[in-house]
C-alpha cells in the first residue's frame, strides 16, 4: 500500500506577535496569490502501537494518523480521513483506542500560497508561536524557510505537537 506523506518543517518564533505575524506572512505571499483561513482547532488525540499518534480535528472533521518511517517529523506518514460526523467519528474512536491520551486546542491561521501552506498557530496553555511550513516537496519546504528567515526569528523544531505537549513517545 502506498502511504501519503506530509513533508513539513516546524519553527518556534520569538519577538512577535500572532497578528504581526500573520501580516508579515500576508505581505509574503503577495497582494492575492494566496488564500487563507482562520479559527479555533480541537485536536482529541490517542496513543496507538505502530503510530505516532491518532488525532481527531473537531474543525475539520478528519482522523488522522502519523507515522515516523525516516529519522525526523519533516517527512512522515500522514493518513487522513474524512468523516461526516465529529460525534459518531469520536465514539468509534474511543471504541476502538480506547480513552483519549488528551486534548489540545489552538487559535491557527493558515495560508496557502499555491506552493506551500504555512500555519500559524498558538496552542492553549504553551506560550509559544509556532509555523509551520509544508509542501509536496522538502526543496519547497526549504526555499520558503530560506525566504522567511528574512522575515523571522526562527528556532526549528524537531518534535511533533504531539511530542510537545504529551512527552516524547518512540517513534513506530
Amino acid at each position: 500500500m502506498k502511504y501519503e506523506r506530509e513533508r513539513e518543517k516546524k519553527f518556534v518564533l520569538s519577538d512577535i506577535t500572532m497578528a504581526l505575524a500573520i501580516m508579515l506572512l500576508r505581505d509574503y505571499a503577495g497582494l492575492s496569490n494566496y488564500s487563507d483561513l482562520r479559527g479555533t482547532s480541537t485536536d482529541t488525540f490517542w496513543d496507538q502501537p505502530g503510530v505516532d499518534f491518532v488525532r481527531l480535528r473537531k474543525n475539520t472533521n478528519e482522523l488522522s494518523i502519523k507515522i515516523t518511517d525516516k529519522s525526523t517529523i519533516e517527512d512522515r506518514v500522514e493518513e487522513n480521513i474524512l468523516v461526516a460526523d465529529y460525534n459518531t467519528a469520536f465514539r468509534f474512536a474511543c471504541a476502538t483506542f480506547g480513552q483519549p491520551k488528551g486534548v489540545v486546542e489552538k487559535d491557527y491561521y493558515v495560508l496557502d500560497n499555491f506552493e506551500c501552506t504555512f500555519s500559524l498557530y498558538r496552542v492553549t496553555g504553551l506560550d509559544q508561536l509556532f509555523l509551520e511550513i509544508e509542501a509536496p516537496t522538502m526543496s519547497q519546504v526549504n526555499r520558503a524557510q530560506k525566504d522567511l528567515e528574512r522575515i523571522f526569528h526562527m528556532k526549528q523544531e524537531m518534535r511533533s505537537l504531539y511530542q510537545i505537549v504529551f512527552g516524547r513517545k518512540e517513534a513506530a
